[in-house]
């Protein structure tokens, strides 16, 4: 793969900015889109008088993207009129898709918590659509209902509707989920079991079937290890702090390693990098590497319960794949900067999505990083390969991570640089 940056990439960047400023600016639709026209106008002007050089032909795509991107935000901008996000607190009942379920228990009485995928609410008697997620929370459930909550399944709840608590996040984070159009804001306080009903209409059954593989696991690890060490295992694996004790947790907070344990674009983007740096060792066909290597990180996905980060994730791997399938390497840097583009114009509030952004980050730097790794192979490769393309993910990562938490931990960067290694 070649060292040089495909200009692609410049484009790439200017229709992410045009999306991300779409907002902020005063211009409406029809004033990007008239520069985006003028842009093109002066661009085939230059073309036809013969004076559209490399440099100024890539200039012109840029800007001319930078435009379209901002027409294409300007129209998106905002937060969906059915969005549960602005939905009044106060008793309602909600209809979904169960998204995360976690069983806990304190004093000895269980209660459950977890994320549901609104499709529509009842308040007041009347029906409305609804989109977006919420958290809810249900108290008094035994120990032997447990086993009947399955993410996948579809439900009603009746419950309270409440604002969500944000916990004071630094930086932009509050303010860029909200444009993402995927912030969860809105919490669900249901009293009892009885107030819930399961609706097979809106089942998911991949996730159910990706839920109950994931707790079959868990299992199978329970019987052979601490439960203990299978909840950490199953951390690192499927994301969630389920059964880790408070002193593990404050364990990754202080070494800045809490990202290990939800599951995102770094975890497919080292997962690739290692199939690829362990097929090149084993001599692997490219042809046959390719494929194999998405069928793994396909079957990874679904482990996960394709949870949007990873199938967005999962999309920019596969242009990376598709490079080397067509034995094209050179051009994958251009076809990652198109899956990424096509992704933006599908949905253009995307770009304020935080775990759409470290997804890019991660893969970008393992793009970058692969002359490196093809290189490398034996005992030496063994070692340096697992730290150079940590190395890259965290350095194409620590701008987002710098601006959302507004403060940089030298200490957890090394801790990152030397266990993430270990942990892959």
């Amino acid at each position: 793969m070649s060292r040089r940056i495909d200009p692609l990439w410049g484009v790439g960047v200017g229709l992410l900015g045009g999306a991300a400023l779409a907002w902020d600016c005063n211009g409406s639709f029809w004033h990007w889109l008239a520069g985006g026209v003028a842009i093109l106008i002066v661009i085939a002007l230059l073309q036809f008088w013969g004076r559209l050089g490399s440099r100024t032909f890539w200039g012109g795509m840029v800007l001319l993207f930078f435009f379209v991107g901002g027409t294409l935000g300007s129209s998106r901008a905002g937060i969906d009129s059915d969005d549960i996000a602005l939905a009044a607190p106060g008793e309602t009942i909600l209809q979904g898709t169960l998204q995360e379920v976690i069983w806990e228990s304190q004093n000895g009485k269980g209660h459950l918590r977890g994320r549901l995928r609104v499709a529509g609410r009842v308040s007041g008697g009347h029906s409305f659509s609804a989109t977006g997620e919420v958290t809810f929370f249900i108290s008094g459930v035994a120990e032997e209902d447990r086993n009947v909550w399955v993410a996948g399944n579809g439900a009603s709840m009746t419950g309270d509707l409440r604002i969500r608590e944000q916990y004071n996040n630094p930086g932009v984070w509050h303010l860029w989920q909200e444009r993402s159009g995927n912030g969860i804001f809105r919490t669900l306080n249901v009293k009892n079991i009885a107030q819930v009903k399961w609706l097979p209409e809106h089942e998911n059954r991949i996730q159910g079937w990706a839920d109950r593989t994931r707790q079959e696991l868990f299992q199978q690890m329970s019987y052979v290890m601490p439960e203990k060490d299978a909840a950490l295992l199953r951390g690192i694996l499927f994301g969630g702090y389920q059964g880790l004790d408070k002193e593990m947790k404050n364990i990754f907070v202080i070494t800045g390693l809490t990202h290990i344990l939800s599951v995102s674009g770094t975890h497919l983007a080292v997962l690739l990098g290692s199939l690829l740096w362990l097929g090149s060792c084993l001599r692997i066909r490219k042809r046959i590497l390719a494929p194999l290597a998405a069928s793994l990180m396909l079957f990874y996905g679904f482990l996960c319960g394709f949870p949007p980060p990873i199938v967005r994730s999962l999309a920019m791997a596969f242009a990376v794949l598709l490079a080397i399938w067509i034995e094209r390497e050179s051009d994958g840097q251009r076809i990652f900067a198109l899956v990424v583009m096509g992704m933006v114009v599908w949905e253009p509030r995307w770009v304020y999505d935080i775990s759409f952004q470290l997804s890019i980050a991660a893969t970008a730097g393992l793009i970058l990083s692969a002359p490196f790794l093809q290189r490398r192979n034996g005992w030496r490769g063994f070692i340096l390969v697992p730290i150079v393309l940590t190395f890259a993910v965290q350095v194409m990562s620590l701008p987002f991570l710098a601006a959302y938490f507004q403060q940089i931990s030298l200490g957890a960067f090394i801790a990152n640089l030397f266990l993430l290694p270990l942990f892959e």
